[in-house]
């Protein structure tokens, strides 16, 4: 990709001023370098602080989450998307990836505070809460790439899939060892830098040579393969979108002048399929509950009062919000006469009907027939039913607040009897992969978020995307 513009220009000096750079000119920064040291380079470059507080806000890049706006994306930490899994020291899961493994939190173990040792796509062999089996997964890092490096693990020709080393991730990007090294200088230090290249060795450098801590660890670095190795050779297309002046942010200021299309060759001799865990037997409950809100439309469109909803339920069961989907209704309203409009209101004015089915995993620390007791519970006494709605007001309300948005009056109204609790045995498909880049690259920008007394916890509306690029994006 061509880095003959820069991302900060004169286009984004209102915004640089804004993070407190004066002028703007001087917080320009080359594309194709990480959010984070990008961040560094406009701190040092304009005398100021990043990330800080400044009275009720957080200036920074990225809010505390490690995303931004417009439609809401991750770069880093991603920390407001997952807790301690259930009945586990390790960090739940974040997502599912492209190559159709699983993206975790950045614990092994909360406890010990154990981070794990990984390869440099971002994996590793192991158990997580998901799988008793040992299979490959992702991390999310403190330190770019932040999520993936590329797609793991490597198929070996005798069928073996191995972890993949600092050499294998950067033989599949162009970027990587081209020759356009540059010196970077940050606040606290100066260091090398690699253009586009995504691949970082143990010491944090994606220009030096220093393997990885997991290849002398002693731990687990070759799995048996369950599937034959193939070699392919992958073109893929794309085409750089121009971003207008309203919707350009800090990192995407290169790409404002025109569209390219660029076309990316992708060798992998190691392509592989995940190991599938053994098939389990998960629980599912279905249920419905109708809601009184003053005007049923706009709640039912509206994705903060969803997550809400989901969170409040999810907390009253005891169960993580992940093993829930909701969907909500609005009531349909008849024509009516001026005289029944009245009664109509109390009756109705806000009817939104929701209905949500519960998945619980095998090995989950609470039982399907545990949760759904609670909701049968919640259908027939009242003193259950306060308690649900209780929970589901405090939650849409605390939502709604982080948004930004007014907050709602919420009368739960009637609780269904749930369905029986059905049995669903689930095995994952095995999806045979290439060794990939994974890293596309993605627009990111400035923005001054602020602060709640909690810090910025996560709402539905910052829930839209995680951004598998870490780059800031150049035309």
């Amino acid at each position: 990709m061509g880095l003959s513009r820069l991302v900060f220009t004169s286009t984004q000096d209102n915004i640089l001023e804004a993070l407190g750079c004066s002028p703007g000119s001087l917080g320009h920064v080359a594309g194709g370098i990480d959010t984070h040291t990008a961040e560094q380079m406009v701190a040092k470059q304009c005398s100021i602080t990043l990330p800080r507080i400044a009275g009720n806000y957080y200036v920074s890049l990225l809010d505390e989450c490690g995303g931004h706006t417009k439609e809401y994306h991750f770069h880093e930490r991603l920390s407001c998307l997952y807790t301690t899994a259930a009945g586990s020291t390790h960090s739940g899961q974040v997502g599912k990836m492209n190559d159709g493994k699983y993206l975790y939190g950045k614990w092994e173990d909360s406890t010990a505070n154990q981070l794990p040792l990984l390869d440099a796509c971002g994996g590793h062999f192991g158990t997580n809460p998901d799988s008793a089996t040992v299979v490959y997964h992702y991390h999310v890092q403190e330190k770019a790439p932040f999520t993936l490096g590329c797609f793991g693990p490597v198929t070996q020709s005798d069928g073996t899939y191995k972890l993949v080393t600092v050499a294998e991730c950067r033989a599949l990007y162009s970027g990587c060892g081209d020759g356009d090294e540059t010196t970077v200088v940050m606040p606290t230090e100066s260091k090398t830098y690699d253009y586009w290249c995504p691949c970082w060795d143990a010491s944090g450098s994606n220009a030096g040579t220093a393997e990885l801590p997991v290849f002398s660890s002693g731990a687990i670095t070759t799995i048996p393969a369950t599937t034959p190795a193939t070699t392919t050779i992958t073109t893929a297309a794309t085409t750089t979108p121009t971003p207008t002046a309203a919707t350009t942010t800090a990192a995407a200021a290169a790409a404002a002048a025109a569209a390219t299309t660029t076309t990316m060759i992708t060798t992998s001799t190691t392509p592989s399929p995940i190991l599938s865990p053994t098939p389990s037997a998960a629980a599912k409950v279905t249920g419905s509950m109708a809601l009184s809100v003053a005007n049923p439309a706009a709640f039912a469109a509206d994705p903060v009062a969803k997550q809400g909803i989901k969170i409040g339920l999810a907390t009253h069961l005891g169960i993580p919000s992940s093993y829930l989907e909701v969907t909500l209704t609005a009531a349909r309203r008849r024509l009516v006469s001026s005289a029944e409009e009245e009664e109509l209101r109390r009756r109705l004015a806000g009817s939104v009907s929701v209905d949500y089915t519960i998945t619980i995993p095998a090995g989950a620390s609470v039982s399907s027939e545990s949760v759904r007791t609670s909701l049968v519970s919640a259908s027939s006494s009242s003193s259950a039913k306060a308690s649900l709605a209780s929970a589901i007001v405090s939650a849409v309300n605390t939502a709604a607040t982080d948004a930004g948005q007014s907050t709602y009056t919420v009368t739960l109204e009637t609780v269904a009897e749930p369905s029986p609790v059905i049995s669903v045995t689930t095995t994952p498909t095995p999806t045979t992969t290439k060794l990939n880049n994974a890293s596309s690259a993605a627009r990111t920008g400035c923005t001054i978020f602020p602060c709640s007394a909690a810090r910025r916890r996560l709402t539905a509306a910052a829930a839209l995307a995680i951004t598998a690029g870490i780059f800031i994006l150049a035309a």
